[in-house]
């Protein structure tokens, strides 16, 4: 096989591993190859094991929201524009979101703590120079904000994966959720 094949196939079994993680943490490697078009004897040519397959997928959903981020906020006036161009830019990540979501023990491991703490700090900056502008209460503590952000995104992620909300209405319910729940007053 040629180099180009084999990432296409590694890159194919993150994205079914994110796919079917996201709504079943516990479905069997079987199943994530065959989402993939490949058998589980083959998976285990591009990831010896399932933590190996889990991890990968951890640091490819991290590394989508953080360059999703990145572009959603680059040119922004405001913080309040940066979050939310970030919040409406995550909407097609659902899979990515909810996996996080619904991975934790992925998160613990060393290799993943830095970027998660970077993409902390990032978020709680954000949240303070919005209630710097007004756009949120400064009452509310900003790690709550934060924890509300990250549930927000997690609940629109799963209602995206289910049908149930397309991801415009997903996005606006999230913001206005944050808006009126924790606008200034």
């Amino acid at each position: 096989m040629s180099n180009a094949t084999n990432l296409r196939t590694r890159n194919n079994l993150i994205m079914a591993a994110l796919a079917i993680w996201s709504s079943d943490p516990s479905a069997p490697l079987a199943k994530v190859a065959a989402q993939a078009g490949i058998s589980r004897a083959s998976l285990h040519r591009y990831f010896a094991s399932r933590q190996d397959l889990q991890l990968a997928a951890a640091r490819h959903a991290l590394d989508t929201i953080d360059q999703t981020a990145d572009r959603a906020a680059r040119h922004c006036l405001s913080g309040k524009q940066a979050l939310r161009n970030i919040l409406k830019a995550l909407m097609p990540h659902a899979d990515a979101i909810a996996y996080l979501g619904t991975n934790p023990p992925c998160l613990a491991l060393l290799d993943l703590r830095d970027q998660l703490e970077r993409q902390d700090v990032e978020m709680r900056e954000l949240i303070k120079l919005v209630q710097k502008e007004g756009a949120l209460s400064a009452q509310t503590p900003v790690s709550w904000l934060v924890q509300m952000v990250d549930a927000l995104l997690f609940v629109a992620a799963q209602s995206i994966k289910a049908e149930q909300l397309t991801q415009a209405q997903a996005f606006d319910l999230v913001w206005r959720g944050l808006r009126k729940g924790y606008g200034s007053d």
